[in-house]
């Protein structure tokens, strides 16, 4: 109930990843990743996406025009986009639609952002909104850290 109190009141962006689809989705060997099943899975949590967090409809999800917000389905990539508001900019980038073992956005997704990004003029900020960790910590290095001599105590916010 709270949650559906807020998502009814405070604008949002969403953007899936591949707990969406499902655990490791595009990182999975090729046999694997582009099999039947694997894209029959794709096809279904894409439409679940698009309807549920999007508030698309499976009728526009490929028809669906493009709009200077979003990349157009010149890419796989249809839920990458743009918002501005003022001067504040969120760039929400789809890193599953296109994502292999050798690349989390295509070449073409790519230059679309580059092509964006050189158009933008009068920003103070943009936010880059990526699903995806930048930077993966080895769990037991953490650990070591924050179990050093040199951390005496670690503060949590309740």
């Amino acid at each position: 109930p709270d949650q559906i109190f807020m998502f009814s009141r405070v604008p949002n962006l969403m953007m899936w990843d591949d707990h969406d689809i499902f655990d490791g989705y595009g990182s999975y060997p090729p046999p694997k990743q582009n099999s039947p099943f694997f894209h029959g899975v794709f096809k279904v949590a894409r439409d679940y996406f698009w309807a549920f967090q999007m508030q698309g409809t499976s009728a526009n999800l490929l028809a669906r025009p493009v709009a200077p917000w979003s990349f157009g389905q010149e890419t796989p990539s249809p839920f990458s986009h743009f918002c501005r508001a003022s001067s504040v900019g969120i760039l929400n980038l789809d890193m599953r639609s296109e994502r292999s073992l050798t690349q989390v956005l295509s070449p073409v997704t790519l230059n679309a952002v580059r092509g964006l990004l050189s158009t933008l003029s009068n920003l103070t900020q943009l936010f880059v909104v990526v699903p995806i960790p930048i930077v993966f910590a080895d769990v037991n290095d953490v650990e070591k850290f924050l179990s050093s001599e040199g951390i005496k105590e670690v503060d949590v916010l309740d």
